[in-house]
């Protein structure tokens, strides 16, 4: 019954077959990522959900926080992680144990659309009447734009 902690589908099979048992791997620490993957493990979890939608890198920053407080928003079953306590394997436990969700995009600001001038167009330019048989043809003046 043993599976990493990557493979999803042994994960998902255990989960239905044996809940019980998956629940005691889980909490035993017997899918843990090694230790320094713990952070890529924990986005490449919340980004597989929707949750996190930055470049998976192992920085916990700001965005992969927001990532796990929209995990457990969207799981609505009472859980949470506080947002000062560093990623854990508790953490990732947790997220593996309460399952799969699919987090919300956030609606994106409507787009601004160009403001139209109020001012009139420049008149467009004339050429000079036609007929003028050699010798200088005058030119418009005046400011132009």
């Amino acid at each position: 019954h043993a599976f990493g902690y990557q493979d999803l589908k042994a994960r998902e099979a255990l989960r239905i077959s044996d809940p019980d048992l998956f629940r005691k791997l889980v909490q035993g620490g017997h899918v843990d990522p090694p230790e320094d993957r713990l952070k890529f493990a924990l986005q490449e979890e919340l980004a597989r959900m929707n949750c996190y939608r930055s470049r998976i890198d192992g920085d916990f920053g700001r965005g992969s926080r927001r990532s796990v407080a929209s995990y457990f928003k969207t799981l609505d079953n009472g859980s949470s992680w506080p947002d000062q306590t560093p990623p854990s394997n508790d953490l990732f436990r947790s997220i593996v144990i309460n399952g799969d969700v699919t987090c919300q995009v956030a609606a994106a600001a409507p787009a601004r659309t160009p403001r139209r001038s109020t001012t009139p167009a420049p008149a467009a330019r004339t050429a000079p009447p036609a007929g003028n048989s050699g010798g200088a043809t005058a030119l418009p003046r005046g400011v132009f734009r």
